[in-house]
This record gives C-alpha cells, structure tokens and sequence, in this order.
C-alpha cells in the first residue's frame, strides 16, 4: 500500500517587499494549516517568527482489513526586521493559503533634533 505524501513538504516560501510606507511579507503556508493553526510573533522588538503544526490522523477500514495512521508536520521561519520598523503596530490577514505580515516603517521626517553641531577647533 503506497504511503500517504507527508504533510509539509520542507520550508515555508516568502516573499519580502519594501514600500514607502512599511515592509510587507508574503509567506505561502504549508497545505492544510488553518489561521488558528499559525502562531505569528515579534521577538525582541527585531524578528518576526512564524511557525505552525498540525496533527492529522488519518482510518482506512475494508471488510477485511483497517490501516490508521498518525503524522504530524511542523514549520518555522524567521525574518530579521530592520531598525526603521513599528513592531508595536504589525498587522496580518490570511487569505489563499498566504499570510501577509505588514510592518509599517517608523516616520522619518526630516527631523533634526537628534543632530547636534560640532564646533570645529
């Protein structure tokens, strides 16, 4: 009897892109995860994590035989933030098997008030 495909098939694939306004992540998620099956975190104010796992068990019964069988599959990226990101206002949606993480950049305006004169000597 041919075994059943095993329930992810290596890493998650992404996407980065960089707008003017924030940093999007496209991340296509294995095959049968739900949204309440993905676990998203900012650590340390500086890497988005995202993982997932999923347990699946799987009952074939004939007249004369049964087959059951248990698998479970796991996966995790991460993504290293630069300095310019608003971690405290990351969103998210999940759509098609694609979840989009949206990290807004922080406003640089042209504010000087950390420049600071030097006098020359």
């Amino acid at each position: 009897m041919p075994r059943p495909p095993p329930l992810f098939g290596g890493g998650a694939r992404a996407d980065w892109e960089e707008t003017e306004a924030a940093y999007v992540l496209r991340v296509e998620i294995p095959a049968g995860l739900k949204k309440d099956e993905i676990d998203l975190k900012v650590e340390e104010g500086k890497v988005v994590k995202i993982s997932g796992e999923k347990k699946v068990e799987r009952e074939e019964r004939h007249e004369n035989w049964q087959h059951m069988e248990h698998s479970s599959g796991k996966f995790m990226r991460t993504f290293s933030l630069p300095e310019n990101c608003k971690t405290d206002h990351v969103t998210s949606s999940f759509e098609n098997g694609v979840l989009k993480v949206t990290v807004p950049k922080k406003d640089v305006k042209n504010d000087y008030s950390h420049v600071k004169n030097i006098q020359v000597n």
